[in-house]
């Protein structure tokens, strides 16, 4: 496999594994009468151009074939974090 396809395949390996997690916790929280806790999802990037062109996918008609783009707001990151190199 390619960089870009192991990339792709992390990404959406993420995406399932986030889902399920979160129906998971949902189903919890309603049964045990607790609050329903989010989970979110941490993509790292090399820098803000990967930044970009992860974003750019993810956001595409192909990724997870699809299914972001009715909601495309839904993966946006909430915040870029950028570490200062030492």
């Amino acid at each position: 496999m390619s960089a870009e396809e192991i990339e792709r395949l992390k990404l959406e390996d993420g995406i399932r594994l986030h889902e399920s997690v979160k129906v998971e916790l949902e189903t919890y929280a309603r049964e045990s009468g607790n609050p329903i806790v989010k989970p979110f999802l941490l993509v790292i990037a090399s820098d803000t151009t990967h930044v970009d062109q992860l974003l750019q996918f993810i956001q595409s008609a192909i990724f997870l074939r699809g299914v972001t783009k009715t909601r495309p707001s839904r993966w946006i990151p909430a915040k870029l974090v950028r570490r200062k190199r030492s």
